[in-house]
């Protein structure tokens, strides 16, 4: 199995370290990038528009970030041919109501309200990033 592509966009270095844990404990072969606001993911897409660098397989997203919102990221990746197969997990720390993941992330595989426990925060990115890698066969830009 080739090494799944995974961005961690959020500005939270406790989350990310949590992140980058889960990622490990899921035993798979990993790139994982971490972006801590939302212009740095930006440069990113357009570094794979340019074909300068690979697009993510994987984006966990945060929906609050300094200098440009998960939002428009998500808008971004979404407008962005060369991240057409990207999978993308929406999180936020903050209530969000079931209309507004309706209304704002219809385009998102997941959506994620971050667990306060430890062992349920581990468990939520595990069980996210297995759910969201490619399938076999199918062909990665």
């Amino acid at each position: 199995m080739d090494a799944v592509r995974v961005w961690i966009v959020d500005d939270n270095t406790p989350d990310v370290f949590l992140m980058q844990l889960a990622l490990q404990r899921t035993n798979l072969p990993m790139e994982i990038t971490v972006m801590t606001d939302g212009q740095n993911a930006t440069n990113s897409i357009e570094q794979c528009r340019a074909g300068a660098i690979k697009a993510p397989d994987i984006v966990l997203l945060d929906l609050h970030l300094p200098k440009v919102g998960g939002l428009q990221v998500l808008k971004t990746i979404r407008e962005t041919p060369e991240l057409k197969r990207t999978r993308v997990a929406m999180f936020t720390s903050s209530p969000v109501s079931e209309q507004d993941r309706d209304g704002k992330a219809v385009s998102v595989e997941r959506w994620i309200h971050k667990p306060a426990t430890l062992e349920k925060f581990l468990a939520e990115i595990g069980r996210t990033v297995r759910e969201l890698i490619p399938e076999k066969g199918t062909t990665r830009v």
